[in-house]
This record gives structure tokens, C-alpha cells and sequence, in this order.
């Protein structure tokens, strides 16, 4: 979260606390411990002179429709409403989850019993309706893959299987409700999943299985079959005999040596429901199937029948974004899969001068008889051919060779490289569990940029996995909890009119209008955060403060709060804010600002 939202958050407790701290230092008494804030914030009412505030009129009619979908460790709901939000409350521990969409996905349930859930409508004073009430009993069926990761192990499990294509530091991959979750903070810069275990397909084909909610609108999930050894491929120009398919809900690009081919796609799910892939193979074609619903099938040029699975996310930017997989499986001849075991990260960085062994600060990598280290590297003008790398690893040198030594090079595209490094290479830093590596070129003169690297290890047999230290570099990122719907706010004449922008207003009554998306909000987040209340500010003044929280936090909703500019208003540019304060005390306050100004008389 950025540091402005978090300065918020206290200065809407230091507001609705001033009184109190005022009334213990008069007391003149020796203080103690600061008293404990209380579980939840609330909002007294407050109107300045000549302000009328709404009040709640009667409860909101219930949902209706509810239906229940059972799914593998989880429920999906889906019911009809016109509320301005809508309360889930699920399991005999009575959780509860604040949405605005007609929808919700409820993850990390127990296969095989039965979960009651309620749902209610919230109007904009917080006030419940009835329930509708169902239940649902999760099922995980029985699918038969060669290949299928459903996320409920552990993390080292997960590490095991799969290795995040990033520089360490920026991204994370961890288990949350029984999901895979991949964050990342890394600007605009793609983030990667390798699968350690290759799809081998049968003679009459196979596939692709997954369970995902990505790629959201105006996001695409990319998923790459690579004949080869690598960890991440270009956007430009492909690996020879690579096929890519990129999903969007706008519709699906097939990229094949043969050529490209557009598939239709469907409008995007609701906001936090997993959507199933399935990218079927035949002898001859691909067909992409979403949701049970074939999109298309389009001819394409195979030339292998194994390959290495590469999911791609891409960047949004700033912030943390997480994507989150309940399933992937593959279907087709089983393939072996690496031994449980965590892998150190490679950390690829400048030439520097060698050293005569390992530095100090790091240790044998035990259980292992070597690795496979895979590189990447991407040239920033178009050379006509990529100079010679060697990897410098503890002291020594080992060549990198070429995944696909008729790749032509391109400053677009990754060009894949890999070394076999022995285990007498393999010592790495004791407290970030991390290989660094140095990577030399024959010509120092070309610019080249270092992609994410990875490594295959080798084990021993006989011997015990490593065991990496518990502050290892993969940490996870802070994942954002849940937000206030956006507010929105525009004024009005005593006509109920919207005033133009610009255009002076005059003394007298004026109506501001104050409008919360939730939709938007969930859409950032996922998931809602309770609403205290709203409280307005005239140039710094405060005006009003309304309570949303009658019977349980609000959601989101629409007010009209009339406003006098009689009296003593300065004529000229004026500012109102807007602010929306939630009932968790961790819960960022949210903004809206209406610059106006007075005319003169």
C-alpha cells in the first residue's frame, strides 16, 4: 500500500479519537498505557448548521435465487438483487465476506462436508435483510492427469514443482485458502511460471488443465510449449517449434511455427471466480475450451511431443497484483517429476573480477550431484550474432551454450542458454539461499540484459534434500487486504441539476451528490472492507459526518447531503471533501474531492 493511504488510515483515528484524548490529559492524572482500541470503528452522526443529512428508510427486500455450485474445495454462489452490496456468511464458524457483485467463490472448504451459507442484502445505512439461505458440499472428482497440481500441500511442495520466472526480490509465489497465489511488484516486466515436470503427450495428443482467475479485463494470461530447456521466450519472435496461446476475455491468439490463428472470446466472469482452461492438442490442431465452452479449434504445426509449460502473467504497473491458480494439470503420458525439494534462486549479475573459490557467507549445497543452469539473455541493438557467455560461478568458469543455436538473435526476444554445473559449484549464500552468478561475454563491447535464471538440480542419490533456512530471499510480498468502494462525488443546484464545471455557484442551497462503487472496488481488491461511514469537510471544516453501519458495516451506496452557502462563505474557489472511513482500524480511508467556487453578489 502506498504511504499516502496508510497516513489516512491515522489521521481518521487521530478525528474520531480527539475528543477522548482530550478529556484524559485535563484529567491531570499520571497516564498509563495507552487504553486498547476498540475491535471495530464506528462514526457518530454530525451535521454543521444548515446541513441535512439522509436517514435509512426500510430494510432492503433479501436476495433471491441463490444457488450453490459445488467445485473441488471450494463453493461458488451466484443469486438475484438490486442492493448496494450483499453480506456472505458461510461454515459453522460463521465467516463472513462483504461483495457488491451478485457472486462470490468461497475457497479452502473440506471436501466431503456440508458448508450452510446465508446471503444478505446491505443497503446504504448498513441495514441487513433477511437471508437466503442454502448449503453445498465441496467434491474434488476423480480426473485422471499424468500430471495435476491442486495446491493443497505445502509450500516446499509448491517450490518443487515450480519454478517462478523472476528476479528474486520482486515476486513471490505462496499457498492462501488452498490456492496458489503469484504476487508480483515488478512494474510492467511479465511474471513467469515454469512447470519442473515437462508435458509429454500421448500419440493421439493431450493437454493443458487450468483453474485460474486470470486473465481479468484488459489482462492477458499467456501459456507457452517450448521443445526445450527454458524459462522464459520473447514477445516477438518465438523458440523454433514453440506454439503460444494468449488469453484474454476479448478473445485468444494462437502463435504456432505455421502461423497464427484468432479465437473468439467470452465476456470476463464475475469478479473473484476461478475460470477453467482447457488447451486440447490433436494430431493436427488445438481447440481452447473455457468453462466447458469451446471458444474455437485452429489448425497448427507440431513438431514435438514433449515440451516445457511456461505460464506467463503480465505487469500492471505499480503495486502489488496477485493472480491466483487452483488447479494445472496436464493430460497425456506420465513424465517424471523432480524429487520434494526447495531450489535455491540464481541471482545473474555484472562481471566482476574471479575470485579464488566461493566468497565467504555461503556453504555446500548438500543431496546434490550437479544442476542444469538456465540463463537468458537479450541484446539491446539487433547484432548479427550473439557473442560467446561463460558463467562465473564460485571461482570458476563453465560455457553457456545455445538452447537453439538457429535462434537468430533479436532485441525483443530472450535468447534461452544453459550450463551443467558440478556440485563443488553449487555453494550458496547461508542466509538468502541464493547462487549468484556472473555472466561473461567475449565481446564486454555489446549491451546485454540479464533475464531471470534458474536451476535443475541433480540429485544424489542415497543422500538427503537441503534444507534452506527459514529467511530465505522467496518471501512473500505483503498481499492488499480489503478496500472501500471508490467514492465519487459531483454538486448540485437546489434543482437537483449537476453544476458545470467552472461555472460559479450562487449563495444558497447546494446539494452534494455521494456516490461509492463497489463493483470498482472489488474489482482492485477482491474483496470489500466495511464501511463506517462518510464524513464531509468544507475547506478543512468539518460539516458532516454520516454513520453506514446500522445493523453491520455498509458497502457502498448512494447520499445526497443538502449543504447551505449562506452566511459568511468567502466568495471565490472553495474545496469539498469527501472522505470514507471503514470500520477496521487497518483499512485506508478513501477520497473524493469537489472543487467549486462562489460567485459574487
Amino acid at each position: 500500500m502506498e504511504p499516502r493511504s496508510r497516513v489516512a488510515v491515522v489521521l481518521g483515528a487521530v478525528v474520531l479519537l480527539a475528543g477522548a484524548v482530550v478529556v484524559m490529559r485535563g484529567t491531570g492524572e499520571e497516564q498509563g498505557e495507552e487504553p486498547a482500541l476498540p475491535p471495530y470503528r464506528t462514526m457518530t452522526e454530525f451535521r454543521a448548521d444548515g446541513v441535512l443529512l439522509p436517514g435509512p428508510q426500510a430494510k432492503p427486500q433479501a436476495p433471491t435465487g441463490l444457488n450453490v455450485q459445488p467445485g473441488s474445495r471450494r463453493l461458488q454462489l451466484s443469486w438475484q438483487g438490486e442492493a448496494a452490496g450483499y453480506e456472505v456468511t458461510w461454515g459453522h464458524e460463521r465467516r463472513t465476506r462483504l461483495v457488491a457483485e451478485r457472486s462470490a467463490q468461497l475457497d479452502g472448504l473440506t471436501d466431503g462436508l456440508a458448508h450452510p451459507v446465508e446471503v444478505r442484502a446491505v443497503d446504504a445505512f448498513g441495514q441487513r435483510s433477511d437471508p437466503v439461505r442454502g448449503a453445498g458440499t465441496p467434491r474434488t472428482a476423480e480426473d485422471g492427469f499424468s500430471f495435476v497440481d491442486r495446491f493443497d500441500g505445502t509450500e516446499d511442495e509448491v517450490a518443487s514443482r515450480w519454478q517462478l520466472v523472476q528476479r528474486p526480490g520482486c515476486a513471490w509465489t505462496g499457498l492462501a485458502t488452498g490456492r496458489l497465489v503469484v504476487s508480483a511488484n515488478c512494474g510492467e516486466r511479465p511474471t513467469g511460471l515454469r512447470a519442473r515436470t515437462p508435458l509429454r503427450l500421448r500419440a493421439d495428443g493431450g493437454g493443458v488443465v487450468l483453474e485460474t482467475d486470470a486473465p481479468e479485463p484488459r489482462d492477458r494470461l499467456t501459456v507457452d510449449f517450448v521443445p526445450g530447456p527454458v524459462d522464459v521466450v520473447g514477445e516477438r519472435r518465438l523458440p523454433p517449434g514453440s506454439i503460444r496461446v494468449e488469453l484474454t476475455t476479448e478473445g485468444v491468439l494462437v502463435r504456432h511455427p505455421g502461423g497464427e490463428a484468432r479465437l473468439p472470446g467470452l465476456p470476463a466472469p464475475p469478479i473473484g471466480r476461478s475460470q477453467r482452461w482447457e488447451l486440447v492438442f490433436t494430431a493436427t490442431e488445438l481447440r481452447v475450451l473455457r468453462d466447458g465452452n469451446l471458444l474455437g479449434r485452429t489448425p497448427v504445426v507440431r513438431s514435438w511431443q514433449e515440451a516445457t509449460v511456461l505460464l506467463g502473467f503480465a505487469g500492471r504497473g505499480s503495486g502489488v497484483t496477485d493472480v491466483l491458480l487452483d488447479l494445472i494439470a496436464f493430460d497425456g503420458e506420465p513424465a517424471p517429476s523432480p524429487p520434494l525439494r526447495v531450489t535455491p534462486r540464481v541471482l545473474t549479475d555484472h562481471p566482476r573480477p574471479a575470485g579464488g573459490g566461493a566468497p565467504e557467507g555461503t556453504r555446500q549445497l548438500l543431496g546434490t550431484e550437479g544442476a542444469l543452469l538456465r540463463v537468458a539473455v537479450r541484446p539491446a541493438a539487433d547484432p548479427p550474432v550473439l557473442p560467446r557467455f561463460t558463467a562465473s560461478v564460485n571461482g570458476a568458469d563453465y560455457p553457456l551454450r545455445p538452447v537453439f543455436p538457429d535462434l537468430p538473435p533479436d532485441r525483443h526476444s530472450w535468447f534461452p542458454l544453459v550450463a551443467d554445473l558440478p556440485a563443488a559449484a553449487l555453494a550458496v549464500d547461508r542466509d538468502r539461499y541464493l547462487l549468484a552468478v556472473q555472466l561473461r561475454q567475449d565481446n564486454p563491447e555489446l549491451k546485454v540484459e540479464h533475464g531471470p535464471a534458474s536451476l535443475d538440480l541433480r540429485p544424489a542419490a542415497g543422500l538427503a534434500a537441503d534444507q534452506p533456512p527459514p529467511n530465505r530471499a522467496d518471501q512473500r510480498l505483503p498481499r492488499p487486504g480489503p478496500v472501500l468502494a471508490e467514492p465519487n462525488a459531483t454538486l448540485l443546484d437546489a434543482a437537483g441539476r449537476p453544476v458545470p464545471a467552472g461555472e460559479p455557484v450562487s449563495r444558497g442551497r447546494i446539494v452534494l451528490d455521494i456516490r461509492l462503487d463497489g463493483l470498482a472496488g472489488q474489482v482492485a481488491a477482491g474483496e470489500l472492507a466495511g464501511l463506517a461511514g462518510l464524513e464531509v469537510r468544507l475547506d478543512g471544516d468539518r460539516l458532516a459526518a454520516l454513520p453506514t453501519a446500522k445493523d453491520g458495516p455498509g458497502v457502498a451506496g448512494s447520499w445526497r447531503i443538502a449543504l447551505s452557502l449562506a452566511g459568511a462563505i468567502a466568495t471565490g474557489p472553495h474545496t469539498i471533501e469527501v472522505r470514507a472511513v471503514g470500520t477496521s482500524w487497518d483499512t485506508p480511508a478513501s477520497y473524493a474531492y469537489v472543487p467549486f467556487s462562489v460567485a459574487r453578489q
